[in-house]
């Protein structure tokens, strides 16, 4: 299995045809869509997961976060998603002070009967107790962290991969609101695509989650890592 995150843009038909010609040479098995990543207003995953699954015939899966909601909103997010025909999503408590925390999400999702719920790996045993049945790690940087082992869900090692020395210090400034950091033996190598090189052989060993910053400037470093 491997998921693929996709931040839209405010043009569906860019959008397409990005994520078309990701497709020519990836084969992905869900797309996630991010609820406000960073703090940074987005259009509603919903409706982007709706619209660009529609044209692409593969799933998609909207992220639902719990920044600035209360449980009156989270019940119609839900019910926007099964009107939809949605029936996997991604509870999250978001990235900042949340009114509704990833748990008590993902017991309203469990309740009202979704086929596949995403969380990330904090608080897990309750989160899997809940109703979660797929985790996805942070950034994983370092090969002997790649394997994950769980009885009772699939976890996904996430990879981030980094192309340009000048991203680092972007990533620094929000590690608070990110959660994670970069070891210091990646930042400092001095071949960062052959170093992806490795760590994605390492990665396709294992149903694994990819993270594109940007996917769009980044499609022909994509192209190049998949083909090796």
């Amino acid at each position: 299995m491997l998921g693929l995150e996709f931040v839209p843009t405010q043009n569906f038909q860019n959008d397409l045809n990005i994520l078309k010609e990701f497709l020519s040479f990836a084969h992905i098995d869900f797309v996630l869509i991010p609820d406000n990543p960073i703090l940074k207003p987005s259009a509603l995953s919903i409706v982007c997961a709706k619209m660009l699954q529609e044209e692409l015939k593969i799933p998609f899966v909207p992220c639902i976060s719990g920044s600035g909601k209360d449980v009156s909103v989270i019940i119609s997010f839900l019910k926007a998603c099964q009107y939809a025909h949605i029936q996997r999503i991604a509870c999250v408590s978001g990235d900042q002070k949340s009114n509704m925390s990833a748990i008590e999400i993902i017991k309203l999702a469990n309740k009202m009967g979704f086929e596949q719920i995403f969380c990330s790996m904090t608080q897990l045993q309750e989160k899997i107790r809940h109703g979660a049945n797929y985790a996805i790690t942070q950034p994983i940087y370092e090969i002997s962290q790649i394997k994950h082992s769980c009885e009772e869900i699939t976890i996904l090692p996430n990879f981030m991969p980094i192309f340009a020395q000048e991203t680092f210090e972007k990533i620094e400034k929000n590690k608070k609101i990110l959660g994670f950091e970069i070891p210091k033996s990646y930042q400092n190598n001095k071949d960062l695509f052959t170093c992806n090189v490795e760590l994605f052989r390492e990665f396709r060993k294992y149903d694994f989650y990819l993270t594109p910053l940007n996917l769009e400037k980044q499609l022909s470093y994509f192209f190049k890592l998949f083909k090796h």
